[in-house]
């Protein structure tokens, strides 16, 4: 049975554009899967530095962290 291929990561968004996103935004973008996101996120963080805000039942990431992990400007 093949691999399972991931996604391609969807491009990330500048604060302004969108001050959170959603874990299938984040995951993909650090090249995690989305199954591997929300256990992180029950966690409280996607990565070291990527905090994740649950909302009713839903999880955001704040995108001012995301870009910054990667070394991005705020944008």
């Amino acid at each position: 049975m093949p691999a399972p291929t991931q996604l391609p990561a969807p491009p990330i968004p500048t604060v302004d554009e969108s001050p959170t996103v959603g874990l299938e935004v984040a995951g993909p973008i650090l090249g995690i899967r989305l199954t591997k996101a929300y256990a992180l996120a029950k966690d409280g963080q996607l990565a070291d530095g990527v905090p994740v805000i649950r909302v009713g039942v839903k999880y955001r990431v704040p995108t001012a962290a995301l870009r910054r992990v990667l070394g991005l400007d705020n944008g």
